[in-house]
């Protein structure tokens, strides 16, 4: 077993999907941090990381004391300690607040949600990661605040991008066992675009998941 695996596995994640949404032109939704809305989103869970997948279209995320970045169709961002953020077509626009829009888990279809001004459209899917913080400890120390991956340009993201939306599908109809089957590819979602992370640190970059990379360093931590 290779070290990433070895983490991951002694994580245990539980992933789940709470927001379908199509978003038009103009929109702005205000994302709290994850610790204020783990009771919202999963009781049982001590540490929340928050991830949106852009299907169509795009849109500009603004971390809370960092920088704004461009997410396009086929981009997955994740924000790993669950920090606060602003997510929309123009950041200017009074923000709606993301719990006014969703529902608390418990549904029996995942709805889609439907918000904007009715210009060009972004649709994303939304989902959430919870681990033990202690057990998460030693991969959360080693991630950024946000991570941005362009999950189609790897080779598996095509197919989970697909399979997340039609699983996102499956889940708003009737037939059973939908929700599962995003929480399933929600966790594959985040392993995925923590491989494609690692390949492309830059040289130099330092730290236990840069090292996996090097042959005889990578070998000694899987040791």
């Amino acid at each position: 077993m290779d070290t990433l695996s070895d983490v991951l596995r002694g994580v245990k994640l539980t992933g789940a999907v709470f927001l379908h949404a199509q978003f038009s032109a103009p929109w702005c939704v205000g994302v709290p941090p994850a610790a204020s809305t783990a009771q919202f989103l999963m009781p049982s869970a001590e540490h929340i990381t928050r991830y949106h997948l852009v299907t169509e279209g795009h849109c500009t995320i603004k971390p809370d004391g960092g920088e704004p970045m461009t997410l396009n169709a086929g981009d997955v961002v994740v924000l790993p300690h669950g920090g606060s953020h602003l997510i929309g077509s123009d950041l200017c626009q009074p923000p709606a607040s993301m719990r006014s829009l969703t529902q608390p888990p418990g549904w029996t279809r995942l709805p889609l949600i439907r918000h904007g001004g009715g210009g060009e459209v972004t649709t994303l899917v939304c989902g959430f990661l919870a681990c033990d913080p202690r057990l998460c400890r030693p991969l959360l120390s080693a991630l950024p605040a946000t991570l941005k991956v362009h999950i189609r340009s790897s080779p598996a993201g095509g197919w989970i991008e697909n399979s997340i939306r039609y699983a996102a599908d499956q889940a708003a109809s009737p037939r059973p066992g939908g929700d599962a089957l995003l929480a399933k590819l929600s966790e594959v979602l985040f392993v995925e675009t923590l491989r494609a992370y690692l390949e492309a640190l830059p040289p130099g970059r330092t730290g236990w998941l840069a090292g996996l990379r090097a042959a005889i360093v990578g070998a000694s931590l899987t040791l």
